[in-house]
């Protein structure tokens, strides 16, 4: 239904410039009217097509993004200007000549020029075209990642507030064993951990010891611990180097490239990388089912 509306969008805009500027003089000694709204519903039809090549294109690309978008109308107006140009010729010839063949076929001699001339009509109308398509496409991303923001704040809030509800009531005290290598080690309750982070052969735990906030460094790899850690679900592995306690999290900023969190007691910001942004949305949503 989409593809419909933005061709529709397209034949309307095209209507418009043409009606305004009317390029080439286009429709010759005939109803100028009547050429200009042919040559729009084969914008119609042209933009029509190329949208559905370019998605076929694509093909490969099954989550939208706001990069995928802009190749597949990158990809779309690159098949729609000969295209349409082609469509142009062949169709002014029989309006003004009665033949397909008369915007091709001159004196009896094939010649090339008509055919680049609709095509340079073509890109003229269809740079202001390109320009609002795009600028309609990153304002639908923004809207649409500004929501999905809202939204995982929202759901991480309500999460948080569930899990020390039921925290509280089975009042785990139970403490861990993270161990580095050699005789290093750390004891502590997973909910006081805040993140842990990954710097060289090093882990570096950031947690709570009563109100105080600690930092003790370890020997080891961010795999060993989160295997150590994957019995409780607060914790998430957001980034190659992290792995943070939902519980601290006080906001999720950023866009789909890649999300920026704020945690509690804390000026760090924690980076959620781009491979790692759908894996963050899906656990959060999954968590919040869980303990629904």
């Amino acid at each position: 239904m989409w593809r419909l509306k933005s061709a529709f969008k397209d034949c309307m805009a095209a209507l418009l410039l043409l009606l305004l500027f009317r390029p080439f003089g286009i429709g010759g000694d005939k109803n100028p009217i009547v050429a200009i709204a042919g040559v729009a519903v084969l914008v119609f039809i042209s933009s029509l097509l190329s949208s559905l090549m370019a998605i076929c294109f694509l093909r490969k690309e099954t989550t939208p993004s706001y990069e995928s978008e802009m190749r597949r109308l990158n990809i779309e107006n690159l098949i729609n200007i000969p295209l349409l140009g082609l469509f142009i010729i062949t169709y002014i010839g029989w309006y003004c000549y009665g033949k397909l063949s008369s915007g091709w076929i001159i004196d009896g001699v094939f010649v090339l020029w008509p055919y680049l001339s609709a095509v340079v009509c073509v890109v003229i109308v269809s740079i202001p075209i390109y320009i609002w398509n795009r600028d309609q496409l990153k304002k639908r991303f923004l809207k649409a990642e500004i929501e999905e923001l809202q939204t995982l704040n929202t759901l991480l809030e309500k999460e948080q507030q569930i899990l020390r509800s039921r925290l509280d009531k089975e009042n785990i005290e139970e403490k861990i064993i993270l161990q580095g290598e050699g005789k290093e080690s750390l004891i502590v309750n997973p909910l006081d951990i805040m993140y842990v982070e990954s710097v060289g052969n090093y882990l570096s735990i950031v947690f709570f010891n009563d109100s105080d906030l600690c930092q003790k460094r370890l020997r080891s790899s961010l795999k060993e611990i989160e295997e150590t850690l994957e019995a409780f679900p607060f914790m998430v592995h957001i980034h190659r180097a992290f792995l943070v306690n939902i519980n601290f999290i006080t906001q999720v900023t950023g866009n789909s490239a890649g999300y920026k969190i704020s945690m509690f007691s804390t000026d760090k910001i924690l980076p959620v990388s781009k491979a790692n942004v759908a894996t963050f949305r899906n656990k959060i949503k999954e968590l919040g089912k869980q303990l629904g």
